[in-house]
């Protein structure tokens, strides 16, 4: 027999293979994940006020088997948490009891008031998270400390994508007793996007206790750490869901806004109404309207100075570009995509364009998952009226493993540019993929291509991409491809760097442990070679090795060399009156940082960047970021980034950003907020003062005071004050 077709030697290299991924994944992979049959309420009434003493809650679905995630996997938690289960036609019902470690706590940590903060998780929690679809990748997440401070979100592909500015219509209250605190949630089908159904209904279904006294999370059904807290693929299993669901959910918000502004060029006054609308027209299958899209800033995004000649990329905020349009999400995130809706609204110089008004479709319907948007923005400065639209069908093979296609325009719809029946287009064009084995190998990539007709001549442009990643327990390493042709310009898409391709490989190790007080102890290598887009000409270079130590009682410590090679191929502008010539520079750096745990009052991190690769000089950059609360209703927040720049030919050059103020929350309904920032690159100052009322669950009343100083120019800043008035209406058809 030839030795290549020995069965022993095949069997045997099976074997050592299964062996080796064995060693790579935790103790458990594999497990079947737990499962729970719900319980309808009957004619009991449930009261939410965090009590759970209503008669209902003894017949309930009942679960008590809990896992630790962090900081030991698979141990066995050091408190016991309950949970039970009720549903009727129009919600689910989720009654939560934590109980206290005895002779060690005297009660829950609640510091957090305010709605809709991460802040909520450095306390005691709870957060119910559901998989409505069942298709092990999407989590909407519901969470509530013993304040009774709320947090909703929208986790997208496993927690790839998490959006916490996602607003869903739910109930929540929470009760500290003696030796426990407990959670009761009302969560509606409209909520959860769930209309008619025939038969027996199952979704994903897991509950999270975030214990602070230990610095500890425990899981419902057990989330390997490796894959993050929103692991939709390892949701246990909610059934017997009989009748929940039907009609169609509607829900309506509609807002009013006015407001004074003090800026040259613009009426003083400033009145708006508009709103949004939503219905659940099937199952799984969304129509979403919105008219004159609010882009009211009711809050800042933090202060960044730049120290690149590359884009920023700023998240999204408003409510219309938020939900559904996961569907859209084509490429990576920040560096190449075909579609980024941050982008409608907004010119070339970010300033804000009207948006008139906007129409979306998206759902799923068995293995196929579609989007349609379209939308039409006001003339600008700059710019004349234009829309923007999107299609995108997606076909999942499996639960993990897809392929997809996208389509983008960009128009003129008035002005002397439009010409034709697109009016001068934009047009993009991709197709992505992702396959995944055994849930922790996966083979991912996307191709996309732009057509621009805007100008003279029209420009062709390309982007491709290809990684291959595994997820062990230990170890996870990443390998990339992405190449991005100098023409790729999609007009509402994010491009960081054209004409150009990467390549990169990153080795992680994690090593978890309870030795010498240790939590976790991290190693990684990365590599990353940037080229010209034809591989030809060598751009810039990144190695580093970094290691970051975790307590278990969260201290955190950070160390990272880096050598980095970076050729600048055009002059740009760094500040006003500092250019970068075209040239090579190359050199060292380094990255320190030191954290206290985030779960203690005060928090404090330090981080310290510098070396001398920075355009032939030396930069050296301080961060200094901390919270202190004074109790549950007063806290103060604040960080500073400092850098100082040593450049040829220039004098030395320094920078400094502060973003800083203060929190005061009547009860978690009411809060006010005082921030002022400042930024000497910009010579810009901003201070800002917003009082929110939460009403009515999902409805909000916003004032805001705000002021723009031009560090320069005294007295010739901007102000404005602004009335924001939303209310959230829902029902079902």
């Amino acid at each position: 027999m030839a030795l290549g077709t020995s069965p022993s030697l095949v069997r045997a290299a099976q074997v050592i293979a299964v062996s080796g991924i064995l060693c790579l994944c935790p103790p458990g992979w594999g497990e079947e994940r737990p499962r729970l049959q719900a319980v309808h309420r009957g004619a009991h009434a449930i009261s939410i006020d965090g009590r759970l003493d209503e008669p209902g809650w003894a017949q309930a679905a009942y679960t008590r088997h809990f896992i630790e995630r962090i900081p030991v996997p698979m141990a066995e938690p050091a408190a016991p948490t309950e949970v039970h289960v009720l549903y009727d036609e129009e919600a689910l019902y989720v009654g939560v009891r934590c109980h206290l470690i005895a002779g060690v706590e005297s009660e829950p940590r609640a510091l957090e008031l305010t709605f809709d903060s991460f802040r909520l998780y450095q306390d005691d929690a709870v957060t119910v998270k559901i998989d409505p679809r069942r298709d092990s990748r999407t989590t909407l997440g519901f969470g509530i400390n013993p304040a009774g401070a709320l947090i909703d979100y929208i986790a997208l592909d496993n927690g790839r994508t998490f959006r916490r500015e996602y607003d869903m219509l739910w109930e929540a209250e929470a009760f500290v007793g003696e030796g426990f605190w407990s959670a009761e949630f009302r969560i509606p089908v409209s909520a959860l996007g769930l209309s008619d159904l025939e038969g027996e209904r199952t979704i994903g279904f897991n509950v999270t206790r975030d214990h602070n006294d230990r610095l500890a999370t425990y899981d419902w059904s057990h989330l390997p750490p490796e894959f993050g807290p929103v692991a939709a693929l390892y949701y246990g299993s909610l059934s017997g869901l009989q009748g929940m669901g039907g009609g169609v959910p509607l829900m309506l918000l509609p807002y009013a806004l006015g407001g004074y502004r003090d800026r040259e060029g613009l009426s003083p006054f400033e009145g708006k109404l508009g709103g949004e609308l939503r219905m659940n027209v099937a199952d799984n299958v969304f129509v979403e309207a919105s008219i004159l899209t609010d882009f009211a800033q009711v809050d800042l995004d933090d202060p960044v100075v730049n120290l690149n000649r590359f884009p920023l990329f700023l998240p999204e905020r408003r409510p219309f570009f938020l939900s559904g349009l996961e569907i859209f999400d084509v490429g990576e995130s920040g560096v190449a995509q075909l579609f980024f809706s941050r982008r409608i609204g907004l010119d070339d110089a970010a300033r804000i364009l009207p948006v008139l008004g906007g129409l979306k479709t998206y759902g799923r319907r068995g293995p196929v998952e579609f989007g349609l948007l379209e939308t039409v923005t006001g003339a600008g400065q700059a710019d004349e009226a234009s829309n923007a639209a999107v299609a995108r069908l997606r076909y999942n093979l499996t639960d993990t493993s897809h392929l997809g296609a996208i389509f983008t325009h960009r128009g003129l719809v008035s002005g002397p540019g439009r010409e034709g029946l697109f009016g001068a287009p934009n047009l993009g064009f991709g197709l992505d993929g992702a396959v995944r084995f055994q849930d922790r190998i996966e083979l991912s990539g996307f191709w996309a291509s732009t057509l621009d007709e805007a100008i003279e001549t029209s420009r062709v442009g390309h982007a491709a991409q290809a990684a291959l990643q595994f997820r062990g327990y230990e170890v996870q390493p990443v390998v990339s491809v992405l190449v991005v042709t100098d023409d790729f310009d999609p007009a509402i898409g994010f491009v960081r760097r054209a004409g150009a391709a990467r390549s990169r490989a990153e080795l992680p190790w994690i090593h978890r442990t309870s030795d010498y007080g240790l939590a976790s102890l991290r190693a990684a290598a990365l590599a990353e070679l940037t080229t010209s887009e034809d591989f030809r000409d060598v751009l810039e270079q990144r190695f580093h090795l970094d290691g970051v130590v975790r307590w278990r009682n969260g201290f955190q410590a950070e160390l990272r060399a880096e050598m980095i090679s970076d050729v600048v191929q055009t002059e740009f502008e760094l500040f006003p009156d500092v250019s970068i010539a075209p040239g090579l520079y190359q050199g060292f750096n380094v990255r320190a940082a030191l954290r206290s745990p985030e779960g203690r009052n005060p928090s404090l991190a330090l981080i310290y960047n510098g070396g001398d690769y920075f355009f032939g000089g030396a930069i050296h950059a301080l961060r200094l970021e901390g919270t202190l609360n004074l109790g549950s209703h007063l806290r103060w927040f604040g960080a500073t980034d400092l850098a100082f720049m040593d450049l040829p030919h220039h004098p030395a050059l320094s920078t400094f950003t502060l973003s800083t103020g203060a929190v005061l929350a009547i009860d978690n309904r009411l809060s006010f907020e005082t921030n002022f920032q400042m930024n000497d690159v910009a010579d810009r100052a901003i201070a800002l003062l917003r009082v929110r009322w939460r009403y009515l669950p999902g409805s909000d009343l916003f004032f805001v005071y705000r002021e723009d100083l031009d560090l320069l120019e005294p007295g010739q800043g901007e102000r404005s004050l602004t009335l924001k008035l939303t209310y959230r209406f829902e029902t079902v058809l």
